[in-house]
């Protein structure tokens, strides 16, 4: 079944355009993360997803239902939706109980049902105890869940996550993050979660949408984007990826055979004979010695700094001198050739 479809959605503010012709479909009870760069649009997809914009071309479909679309507008309390801000948006004073029944009430339930529904939400992000708290009297992450218990209270269809990691410290960050997965794992909503911070969306979605420029770059599972990036714009953005210019001499078994230079490599990729991109990332990469073995590919180190327990190089490549990252067990200094071994990398066509 499907969770919602958007089909050749547009909006522009003050002519230009935040969201161009956008297609999406996804599946009813996905975790999806929208993902991009500030001002790839991504927050003006849930807007309008949420009924708080009106598109100006395109239609938006939830379930069966078309909430938006030529002569077709439904208003964002009847999309049977909820939504977490990053603010929190807090009723302070209201208590715990009270900012989550809020919205309950008007919908036609019984104080009972009310009741019911408001103890069920606060059980399921961990504040039983907390039902008689105010605002202030909690912490971020305290405050977080209320919004989430809020949400999840109108039992919707569909849940909006704004960016609603981005005031935490990172401690509070994990945790909640650990609580968001256990949530959509337990009740089974379609949750859309907005955010830059690409770490968040490797961890968290089941699906993750990559925007640039207010168009889709590519949608598919976290491990799919990581190691098949189907543009350059995917290449760079997810996992920090470098992309090295090669010629692709053709098929290779399951892959393709490319020319850096004098280096030849066989490469996982899906690109045609001619101009291509190696995307490469440090964690596929390693470090030989200088001109051993023939596949090892020329650099000279530009810095070094120790990350992580081990040291990360910043290495030149070949004769344009690409800036690779690369990690080793020891310092070297500016200067130094190096080789490089491609573990993993991925090879995508060179558009005109």
């Amino acid at each position: 079944m499907v969770g919602f479809r958007l089909d050749g959605l547009t909006k522009s503010f003050g002519g230009a355009r935040a969201v161009d012709g956008l297609r999406l479909e996804v599946a009813d009870g996905a975790f999806l993360a929208l993902l991009g760069p500030s001002g790839c649009g991504k927050t003006t997809v849930l807007r309008l997803l949420a009924g708080l914009e009106r598109p100006d071309a395109g239609t938006i479909t939830i379930g069966d239902r078309m909430v938006a679309g030529p002569g077709t507008f439904v208003e964002p309390e009847e999309r049977g939706l909820g939504m977490v801000f990053q603010s929190y948006a807090l009723w302070p004073h209201m208590s715990v109980a009270g900012n989550v029944s809020f919205a309950l009430h008007g919908k036609g339930l019984s104080a009972a049902e009310i009741a019911a529904r408001t103890d069920e939400a606060l059980a399921l992000v961990g504040l039983q105890t907390r039902a008689a708290a105010r605002p202030h009297q909690l912490s971020g992450g305290q405050r977080q869940r209320v919004a989430l218990a809020r949400s999840l209270a109108l039992r919707p269809k569909l849940l909006l996550l704004d960016e609603p990691l981005a005031n935490l410290d990172p401690a509070l960050r994990t945790g909640l993050a650990t609580e968001f997965r256990r949530l959509h794992a337990e009740t089974r909503t379609t949750f859309v979660f907005v955010t830059h911070d690409q770490a968040e969306a490797l961890a968290l979605a089941t699906t993750i949408a990559v925007l640039e420029g207010g168009r889709l770059q590519q949608c598919a599972a976290p491990e799919e984007l990581w190691r098949r990036p189907a543009s350059p714009a995917v290449a760079r953005f997810v996992g920090d990826g470098r992309l090295l210019p090669v010629d692709v001499l053709g098929r290779a078994g399951t892959g393709v055979e490319v020319a850096l230079g004098p280096v030849r490599l066989s490469v996982p990729g899906d690109a045609p004979a001619g101009p291509g991109w190696l995307c490469v990332r440090r964690q596929g990469l390693a470090l030989s010695e200088a001109g051993s073995p023939e596949d090892a590919l020329p650099g000279t180190v530009r810095t070094s700094r120790f990350e992580g327990g081990a040291y990360c190089h910043d290495v030149a490549i070949g004769g344009d001198g690409v800036p690779v990252e690369v990690h080793g067990p020891v310092s070297l200094a500016p200067g130094t050739p190096v080789g490089l071994r491609v573990a993993d990398g991925w090879v995508i066509a060179r558009q005109p």
